[in-house]
C-alpha cells in the first residue's frame, strides 16, 4: 500500500502513512534467515536487506566498529596528547553543561589521568559562562598553567577561543560533532565526522562519541588492551549519546547495545548512585536497563545539574571515587530535578498563554520570548513542538542578552533557518532539529518577524500534521509470539532505530477493562482474521472507554512479549485508532 492513499486522520489527529510493501520475496528470505515473514518485512524496511547486514544488524560486534585512525587529525591530536603526557604538562579539558559534555568531559579525565597524563577539567555554567567556549576558560586555564586546551562536544565553532588560547601558549585539540561552518578554527588538531573533508565511515557520533572513539585510538597507539578499555568506558559514552539523542544506527548502535549493560553493571560509584536515586520505587533487574530509561530517567537527572544549578555537579559525580560522596551528589541532582519537572510545568503554561495572546495558534512557527529560566527553555520548546507540531523558537530574556532554544519538526532545519537570519542575532549554532542562539533584547521584535517569514516561506501545512509513520499493515495471525520475540532482536529502541509500528484493519472491539491506573486501558480485540489478540493502551483510556463492543476498528499496534506468572503470549500495545 502506498503512502499517499494511506493518509487519513486518526483518532489522535494524526495522519497514519503506512510504508511501502517491499518488492524482495519475503518467503524465501524468512526461510534463509530463519526469521518470520513479518520481521524480514521489518529488516527489509531498514534497508537490510542481505545476510551479511542482517547478521550485522542482529549481532552488534565491538569489533565492527570503525578504526579510530580514520577519525580527521587523529594523528596530529594523538601527537599533541602524547607529547602532553611525556613533558608532564597540564591538559585543560572544556565539556559543555549537557550530557554529552558532560560525559564527554568525565571520559577524557578519566582516561588521559589513567595514562599518566595531568589533567584540570571544566563544564560552562549555563547562566553565567552561556554555550561554548567562554574568555573566562581561557583564563582559567592558563592560571593553572594549561599547556594544552583539549575540548570535547563543542569548540568546532569557537574561532575566537582558540584564537586567544593560541595567544596564551596554549596548543588547542578540538573534539566535537556539531555541523562544521565554511572553515575550521585554527586549532592544532580538529576531530570531528563532520567536517567536510572527513574520511571516517560514520558522521552522526555523539559528542563523548568522538572522545571514546579518540581515546580507543590513543589506547591501540599504547598497545593497551582494547577490551580493557571498553569495559572502563562504555557506560559513559552510552549515557552521552543516548541523552543526546543520536541515531542508534551503524556504531552508536554497536555502542548502546553493549553500553546499556555496562551502565547497569557500572563499578562507578557515581552511575551507581544516580541509578539509585532513578530507580528508588522500582529496582531494575539484570538485564532491563533500556535506551528509554536512560533517555527518561538517567539523562534528566543529570542534566539537571546544568539546567538548575552547575553542570559541574554532574561532572563531579561521574568523577567520583567515594560511595558517601556519590550518594550525595546524587541526592542534590535528584533534588534539582523535582524542581525542574515542578519549574517546567509553570513555564509551559506561561509559554501556552503567550501564544494565544500572541495570536500565534495559526502561524507556521512559533517565537516566544519571556523572562523564563534560560536552562528550562530547550524541554518547554520542545514540548511544544510536539503539542503544535511546528519549529518553536523560546527565547530567556535577560538584562543584556535573550538566549534562544530552539525544536523543530521534520523538513524544517533549524540551523540552516537560523543562518538565514544570522544578521540580527548575536550567537547561533546546532542540529537540523535543536539549536540554539542569542539575539539583543532590543531585536527579539526583528527576529520574531523574520522567523515568522522565514518559516511561512519554508513550510508547507502539511509538514504540520503530524504523522504517523506504520511498518507494516498485518494480519492478526502474523501477531505470533514468536514475532514478538523476535523483534526483540531490534532493540535497542531510539533515534533512528523506533520501535516497529503495525495495523490491523477491521478489527472489532470484543471488550474493554479499565484498570486502577485512569490512563491505562486492557482490551480484547478480534481481528479480520479471526485472531483474538490481548491489548492495552497507556495512551488512550479516556478517548475509547465509551466505544461500544462490536466497533470495528483500525488499530495501530506495538507488538510485546507480555510475561505473566511464568506464561508469555503476545500483546498488542496500542498506540492509534480510527473506525473502520
Amino acid at each position: 500500500m502506498s503512502a499517499s492513499n494511506a493518509e487519513q486522520l486518526s483518532l489522535t489527529g494524526a495522519r497514519w502513512v503506512i510504508s511501502p510493501e517491499p518488492a524482495a520475496p519475503l518467503a524465501e528470505l524468512s526461510d534463509e534467515w530463519g526469521l518470520p515473514p513479518l520481521i524480514v518485512r521489518m529488516m527489509l524496511a531498514r534497508g537490510i536487506d542481505s545476510r551479511e547486514k542482517m547478521d550485522a544488524f542482529m549481532r552488534p560486534d565491538l569489533n565492527r566498529l570503525h578504526p579510530p585512525e580514520l577519525l580527521p587529525d587523529f594523528e596530529a591530536g594523538l601527537s599533541e596528547i602524547l607529547g602532553a603526557r611525556e613533558r608532564g604538562d597540564t591538559i585543560f579539558i572544556h565539556g559543555d553543561y549537557d550530557v554529552d559534555g558532560v560525559t564527554s568531559a568525565a571520559l577524557l579525565t578519566r582516561f588521559l589521568r589513567s595514562i599518566g597524563a595531568q589533567v584540570e577539567v571544566f563544564v560552562p555554567h549555563r547562566i553565567k559562562d552561556g554555550y561554548g567556549i567562554h574568555r573566562n576558560a581561557i583564563s582559567q586555564a592558563k592560571e593553572k598553567g594549561a599547556k594544552l586546551f583539549l575540548t570535547c562536544d563543542c569548540g568546532i565553532s569557537a574561532h575566537e577561543s582558540v584564537a586567544l588560547a593560541r595567544e596564551a601558549g596554549m596548543r588547542v585539540v578540538i573534539t566535537d560533532h556539531h555541523e562544521v561552518g565554511a572553515e575550521l578554527p585554527q586549532a592544532h588538531a580538529v576531530i570531528n565526522p563532520q567536517r567536510h573533508d572527513s574520511h571516517y565511515p560514520f558522521s552522526d557520533l555523539a559528542g563523548v562519541g568522538v572522545a571514546f572513539k579518540f581515546c580507543a585510538g590513543i589506547t591501540r597507539a599504547l598497545e593497551m588492551p582494547l577490551d580493557r578499555y571498553y569495559r572502563a568506558f562504555l557506560d559513559l559514552v552510552t549515557l552521552g549519546t543516548v541523552a543526546d539523542v543520536m541515531p542508534l544506527v551503524d556504531e552508536n548502535r554497536i555502542i548502546v547495545a553493549h553500553g546499556l549493560a555496562a551502565i547497569q553493571n557500572s563499578q562507578k560509584h557515581g552511575i551507581r548512585a544516580l541509578i539509585a536515586k532513578a530507580f528508588a520505587q522500582k529496582p531494575l533487574l539484570a538485564g532491563q536497563l533500556t535506551a528509554r530509561h536512560v533517555g527518561f530517567q538517567l539523562g534528566p537527572r543529570l542534566n539537571a545539574a546544568g539546567r538548575m544549578d552547575d553542570a559541574a555537579l554532574s561532572l563531579e559525580l561521574l568523577l567520583s571515587k567515594d560511595e558517601a560522596e556519590a550518594n550525595e551528589l546524587a541526592q542534590v541532582l535528584e533534588s534539582h530535578n523535582t524542581q525542574r519537572r515542578s519549574d517546567q510545568d509553570a513555564m509551559l503554561e506561561a509559554a501556552l498563554e503567550a501564544v494565544k495572546h500572541l495570536g500565534q495558534e495559526d502561524e507556521y512557527a512559533l517565537v516566544l520570548a519571556g523572562q523564563w529560566h534560560p536552562g528550562l527553555i530547550g524541554i518547554v520548546a520542545g514540548r511544544l513542538a510536539e503539542q503544535y507540531h511546528r519549529p518553536v523558537f523560546l527565547m530567556g530574556v535577560g538584562a543584556d542578552i535573550a538566549k534562544g532554544s530552539a525544536r523543530s519538526i521534520p523538513g524544517y532545519h533549524l540551523a540552516d533557518a537560523l543562518n538565514r537570519v544570522h544578521d540580527i542575532l548575536l550567537t547561533h549554532g546546532g542540529h537540523e532539529q535543536a539549536a540554539g542562539f542569542s539575539v539583543s533584547p532590543e531585536r527579539i521584535l526583528d527576529l520574531q518577524k523574520a522567523l515568522l517569514a522565514d518559516a511561512r516561506e519554508h513550510i508547507h501545512p502539511e509538514m504540520m500534521l503530524p504523522t504517523r509513520v506504520i511498518d507494516a499493515e498485518v494480519a492478526g495471525l502474523e501477531t505470533t509470539l514468536d514475532a514478538a520475540t523476535a523483534l526483540r532482536l531490534f532493540q535497542p529502541f531510539g533515534q533512528a532505530n523506533r520501535e516497529p509500528l503495525f495495523l490491523t484493519k477491521g478489527a472489532r472491539l470484543v471488550a474493554l477493562r479499565p484498570t486502577k491506573n485512569p490512563d491505562v486501558m486492557q482490551m480484547t480485540l478480534e481481528s479480520a482474521d479471526g485472531h483474538t489478540a490481548d491489548a492495552v493502551t497507556f495512551s488512550l483510556a479516556r478517548r475509547v472507554e465509551g466505544l461500544k463492543p462490536g466497533t470495528k476498528l483500525d488499530v495501530v499496534f506495538q507488538l510485546s512479549e507480555d510475561s505473566f506468572r511464568g506464561v508469555s503470549r503476545a500483546k498488542w500495545i496500542v498506540q492509534d485508532l480510527r473506525l473502520a
